[in-house]
């Protein structure tokens, strides 16, 4: 497979990566070639392998955060319900104890996809939800 983006450096120095189908373009905020060549390479081998770059993604996140990969909905919702004036925790409290969040609650957040959260906004949790 031809690699997907490419790699250019503007006047200022800076190294940019650009889409070769979207033509769209992104900073890699570096000026650093090696680094530059490194994020080139990710991008490339993330579109090629997605699934080892997600599981890179955790493997590098572990490391910097042990406990953040077994963090679930759950524990954001029970920080986020006891903050605020009491009025407001209770209506929290309340919207997370609905049907939505409550499929929702077991969720890693690791393992959180879009169909998640589009799901709880829609109130329509499919059953492959947990």
């Amino acid at each position: 497979m031809q690699d997907r983006y490419w790699l250019y450096q503007r006047e200022n120095g800076v190294f940019y990566l650009q889409d070769k189908i979207t033509g769209k373009q992104q900073s890699t905020r570096t000026k650093d070639e090696s680094a530059a060549k490194r994020l080139l390479a990710g991008k490339n081998q993330s579109v090629e392998q997605p699934m080892l770059n997600r599981s890179m993604a955790k493997t590098y996140l572990s490391a910097k955060s042990p406990e953040l990969m077994e963090r679930t909905w759950e524990d954001v919702m029970n920080h986020y319900a006891h903050s605020g004036v009491e009025a407001t925790r209770d209506r929290k409290e309340r919207a997370f104890r609905s049907q939505p969040f409550a499929r929702l609650r077991k969720v890693k957040l690791l393992d959180t996809e879009a169909d998640h959260i589009f799901a709880v906004l829609e109130h329509n949790c499919p059953r492959s939800f947990s």
